[in-house]
């Protein structure tokens, strides 16, 4: 509260720091643009929660290694904070393909995106290739320079499924339909994304 022109803060690892904390700071920190709370075990959706209701001007967030984040808060960040250009979610055990998907729809301005060792993570979290159905194959390789040389074959709708055993029942992640992006919805300004 006494710091009102606050534009960064970082708390990585400081194993105390609470939601409490994180409270305040989005009640009073409304110029904040960096924060790193990386770490921090204590923090929960609740704290997370508030600072995407109240830190709009957020353009970098880093949570990694927060082992009770969850999809809810992840989504709360993605819909709300549309000025973020970096977010970084490494080491997160609960964050699913259902709240990263949220994060390829909302964070238009997205350079830096960290997604690393989350294990929940599947490729439903991840934009797929649009497919012609006449021809079998996609019309991103289509678009691509090297489509059509020995390098770069095109990709059949066959091929995707040949790891998938078919003696399962699917979860309702693997349920979700596939994450076709329009071309709106392309993150151009993506220069680094880490899985």
């Amino acid at each position: 509260a006494w710091c009102p022109n606050l534009e960064v803060a970082t708390f990585t690892g400081v194993r105390d720091l609470s939601d409490r904390t994180l409270v305040v700071l989005a009640a009073t920190a409304t110029a904040l643009k960096s924060l790193d709370i990386s770490g921090c075990k204590d923090v929960t959706d609740i704290g997370v929660l508030q600072v995407a209701a109240g830190l709009t001007s957020l353009e970098s967030l880093k949570m990694n290694n927060l082992t009770a984040l969850k999809d809810r808060a992840v989504s709360a960040i993605a819909s709300n904070l549309a000025r973020l250009t970096t977010l970084e979610l490494r080491d997160s055990p609960l964050v699913t393909a259902h709240s990263v998907r949220d994060i390829w729809f909302y964070c238009r301005r997205l350079c830096h995106l960290d997604l690393a060792r989350c294990p929940q993570l599947t490729d439903r979290a991840f934009p797929h290739p649009q497919f012609d159905n006449a021809t079998g194959t996609s019309s991103v390789r289509a678009r691509s320079p090297g489509y059509g040389s020995s390098f770069t074959e095109p990709l059949s709708v066959l091929e995707l499924d040949q790891d998938a055993p078919h003696n399962r029942q699917q979860t309702w992640l693997e349920d979700l339909p596939l994450l076709i992006l329009t071309p709106r919805q392309v993150l151009r300004d993506l220069g680094y994304l880490e899985i």
